[in-house]
């Protein structure tokens, strides 16, 4: 009779050598599907809005959420009841402005025009610029981040450094940094774009895992829109699977 082995050798191919399987989860990170986001206001992990929407008039429903930490989305599911055709989701990801304090003549910072009324905050190096910007202090007293946002930079030409570890946000000498900090919304991306919905089912948005996951930082805000065509209950419920650096509720 054959008998199954369960062995904790990594996989090979018959002739010995080392079949190396691709993940998207780091090795300091746990894996978590939850169907909540994290209390920012009080700082409390898994007691943030629940995934769900009922929707009864026809137009767009919004829901937005955080995480106290940073987070990998690996994937997640939608279920969904009495959906009329026409009838979509968005889940898009976007930062809100970094606040700063006007100090004209005086300040550590000057803003940089990019176009279109947006600036971007460029340390000056006498201090006399004209705003003033306080890159320890948290977005509140219940969380780790700070209340400017950064920004990455493509090109790590940013003026400021984010440590993933730490949470701090420092000036990057010599215009080498990796992030920026911006004084407007950014769209971020939109993560899933018209997730359609006709009457009852589900809905699967799950990736490979040799999926290269984006990290999103705990300042930046998730938001999901439901389209609703018609009248009746819609009933929308969604579930994210997670990479993060703790799966555990604050005590």
């Amino acid at each position: 009779m054959a008998v199954n082995v369960i062995k904790d050798t990594p996989p090979s191919t018959a002739d010995g050598r080392q079949i190396f399987l691709s993940s998207a989860v780091g090795d300091s990170l746990e894996v978590q599907y939850t169907g909540c986001g994290d209390d920012i206001t009080n700082g409390v992990r898994l007691a943030g809005a629940d995934f769900v929407m009922d929707i009864t008039e026809a137009g767009d429903t919004t829901i937005e959420f955080q995480f106290l930490d940073w987070v990998d989305i690996l994937g997640g599911v939608c279920h969904y009841l009495g959906a009329n055709h026409g009838d979509y989701m968005h889940y898009e990801v976007y930062a809100p402005a970094t606040p700063a304090t006007e100090n004209t003549g005086a300040g550590g910072y000057i803003k940089y025009p990019i176009g279109d009324g947006m600036n971007i905050f460029i340390p000056h190096p006498t201090a006399e610029g004209d705003w003033d910007l306080d890159l320890e202090e948290t977005l509140n007293a219940n969380v780790a981040f700070t209340k400017v946002v950064p920004i990455p930079d493509a090109n790590k030409e940013g003026f400021f450094n984010w440590d993933a570890d730490t949470e701090t946000v420092t000036v990057a000498p010599g215009m080498n940094g990796t992030h920026n900090l911006l004084d407007f919304a950014m769209p971020l991306g939109r993560m899933i774009n018209k997730c359609w919905v006709l009457g009852d089912g589900t809905e699967n948005y799950l990736v490979p895992a040799s999926y290269s996951a984006k990290r999103l930082l705990p300042h930046w805000i998730h938001k999901v829109t439901t389209h609703r065509t018609g009248t009746g209950t819609l009933e929308i419920v969604w579930m994210l699977f997670l990479a993060r650096t703790t799966t555990q509720p604050e005590s």
